[in-house]
């Protein structure tokens, strides 16, 4: 029913116009800073570097926290409840069957109740070949799955650099998410209240090719 409150579906040079003021009059927009990643891209049958939109995990945090309080990644529980700890420990302490060599297990060892685990998953396979990276929280709350599934980047199969693979454009897209995940992961993601969280991944999900 919102979408039919757009000024005009007539003419489709206005489509993304329309939909940004509409989205704005309803205050749905997120504050999440996004980034750049220089990649190699596909136009006109030449490779050129491209400054291609990323929203890495630690723009994403700032604002899950400060809107949800963390719920969204604990489970339903916020940062201001005890329960999120021990919803967040059980989980490490099942997960410990799974992986029991998992990097959580000695760099946190005695917090593993302030540690979020998270996948980051990517889907690729479709009639149009575009891929869509996410991270996804492995405690999510219920209701839809877009509550749990916090985007990263959006990128079409026809600009990949070399082949169908694409492994260039992929190796500088995925290449960055890591080193993000690197630089911000091993220590303190974000405070709330004087509570403080970790993140660590767990796995890669779906199909990333």
């Amino acid at each position: 029913m919102m979408l039919m409150q757009i000024a005009s579906w007539k003419d489709p040079a206005n489509w993304s116009r329309n939909l940004h003021r509409l989205i704005q009059r309803f205050g749905l927009s997120l504050n999440v800073v996004v980034n750049n990643v220089l990649c190699p891209c596909l136009f006109r049958n030449r490779i050129t570097q491209v400054p291609w939109p990323v929203l890495f995990l630690s723009s994403w945090l700032p604002m899950v926290f400060a809107k949800t309080g963390g719920a969204l990644l604990m489970n339903g529980f916020t940062v201001d409840q005890d329960d999120h700890e021990k919803a967040l420990a059980s989980f490490w302490q099942l997960y410990r069957a799974v992986d029991p060599n998992h990097a959580v297990y000695t760099m946190h060892p005695s917090r593993l109740g302030s540690v979020l685990p998270l996948m980051y998953h990517g889907r690729g396979r479709l009639k149009r070949a575009v891929l869509v990276t996410s991270f996804v929280s492995a405690l999510p709350v219920s209701g839809h799955p877009f509550l749990s599934h916090l985007l990263c980047t959006v990128f079409p199969g026809e600009r990949y650099a070399t082949g169908d693979d694409g492994v260039e454009t992929l190796e500088a897209l995925h290449a960055a998410v890591a080193r993000d995940l690197n630089e911000n992961g091993g220590g303190p993601m974000h405070k709330h209240d004087g509570v403080q969280t970790d993140q660590e991944l767990t796995q890669l999900t779906g199909d990333l090719l």
